[in-house]
């Protein structure tokens, strides 16, 4: 599934803005969301959902870094993402060495590059609805993610979108 036939099966509905990038050309990956809002600079609530546990063939979903300097993550949590089964990351936060979560193989979609730390004060939440980059996510919710962007699901939609997107690829 791409990006684009996401977009084109919803209708152009929940495609976020093309604020985030790839961090490495050619990854791609549809799956179930799983969420966590951070607060500006800071990244305690990553591993706070980490703790948590569930995170296992989830895209995690890392909200509330649009204005932050720091990375919300770097090559440590990513690793440990990565080792909890997380298939990718999207978040509209900076992050830190790039190659080293390159090298681990973790897709991810960010704001872009810094090499600023985090802090680990949280104040954030682990689950529950929040918004990215214009578009409102919740746990479940299907994460289409390649090259050309971002698309995402409401869950209660999936069979449906599904099966458009499908009649539409038989189209071609």
């Amino acid at each position: 599934m791409t990006s684009a036939l996401a977009s084109d099966a919803a209708g152009g509905q929940g495609v976020l803005e093309p604020i985030l990038c790839a961090l490495r050309a050619g990854a791609s990956v549809a799956a179930p969301a799983a969420t966590v809002r951070v607060t500006l600079d800071d990244n305690l609530d990553v591993r706070h959902a980490l703790q948590a546990g569930g995170l296992r063939g989830k895209v995690l979903v890392v909200a509330g870094g649009s204005r932050s300097r720091a990375a919300c993550m770097g090559g440590n949590v990513a690793r440990e993402l990565a080792d909890a089964g997380v298939v990718a990351v999207v978040t509209d936060a900076p992050v830190r060495d790039s190659a080293e979560i390159a090298a681990l193989g973790l897709a991810v979609w960010s704001r872009g590059l810094t090499p600023i730390r985090p802090g680990k004060s949280g104040g954030g939440e682990v689950g529950g609805q929040v918004e990215l980059a214009g578009v409102r996510v919740r746990p479940g919710d299907w994460v289409i993610a390649d090259d050309d962007g971002i698309v995402v699901w409401p869950q209660e939609r999936l069979d449906e979108l599904t099966s458009r997107a499908s009649a539409l690829q038989d189209e071609v």
